[in-house]
């Protein structure tokens, strides 16, 4: 089974096609400190307008989506990191901390492209890790934001 960009773009639920997807090639991967790997959100090959876009329209979003889908958060993300007696101690952000399975916006040069699973052409998914420091918020629909 391929989950490239071309793939995602027809995908019915991209959330549940990620997830899918994902579940095996992160088995045994750890995201360290106050990283967030992320999913890049890939959109439909057809507008809401029904305009089709073109494969290489499409695999644009490679690098120009801003939004993505979290698959894993490393153990100090959404936390201050304090010394408190000489010891590390990590105390929450205040506010919603977003999770494995919501989307997040971000800057695109915020975190460098990568696959997870194989190689693009291999069929890997588009991936980049991000500081959780630099994540801009959660969106309820990924298409909304671009």
């Amino acid at each position: 089974m391929r989950a490239n960009v071309v793939e995602l773009s027809q995908a019915e639920d991209p959330k549940e096609y990620i997830l899918r997807m994902a579940k095996k090639p992160l088995k045994g991967h750890v995201t360290l400190g106050d990283h967030v790997l992320i999913a890049t959100y890939i959109r439909p090959n057809v507008t809401r307008g029904g305009i089709i876009l073109t494969d290489k329209s499409i695999e644009e979003d490679r690098w120009q989506s801003k939004t993505g889908l979290i698959l894993d958060v490393g153990p100090s993300a959404f936390k201050f990191e304090r010394i408190i007696d000489g010891k590390v101690v990590h105390i929450d952000i205040p506010g919603p901390t977003p999770k494995v399975g919501d989307w997040v916006q971000f800057f695109p040069s915020d975190g460098r492209e990568f696959f997870v699973g194989a190689k693009h052409e291999d069929g890997g998914i588009c991936c980049r890790k991000i500081s959780s420091q630099l994540l801009n918020g959660i969106v309820e629909d990924p298409g909304s934001i671009y």
